[in-house]
């Protein structure tokens, strides 16, 4: 049996936390951090194929800041990072793309949509 691609979820709000945990955890391996400082650890520890990051995250790094602290490490320099966010507006779009984000997704998704963009991103696909 081919290995799981293994995916770091950056999300704080409970209710997503476990949506992610239930439905893609059927798919992928998933590790669920609620906090920048939780990243950090689950990134020393293990090698992540993908990253779904919540752009607005409480305490002291948002989404954004962990996702440019990402991209300054050699192994996360090409490795896909897709924004979900309930921050819609076009500005937020674009310091996402500046941050180094891959894919920019507004929250709610669909369920198959956001599954089809993992997918998409773990076959190099953009």
């Amino acid at each position: 049996m081919e290995p799981r691609a293994k995916i770091l979820i950056v999300e704080d709000e409970e209710l997503s936390q476990k949506f992610y945990n239930i439905f893609l955890s059927k798919y992928f391996e998933v590790i669920i951090c609620p906090s920048a400082e939780t990243c950090e650890n689950a990134i020393a520890e293990y090698d992540f194929d993908l990253v779904l990051m919540d752009i607005s995250l409480s305490g002291k790094k948002d989404g954004l800041q962990i996702t440019r602290d990402l991209r300054k490490m050699k192994k996360y320099k090409n490795v896909p990072i897709l924004a979900l966010t309930a921050n819609v507006l076009r500005r937020d779009e674009e310091a996402a793309m500046a941050a180094g984000i891959n894919l920019f997704l507004k929250k709610p998704i669909e369920n198959y949509k956001l599954l089809e963009a993992i997918n998409k991103y773990l076959n190099n696909q953009p």
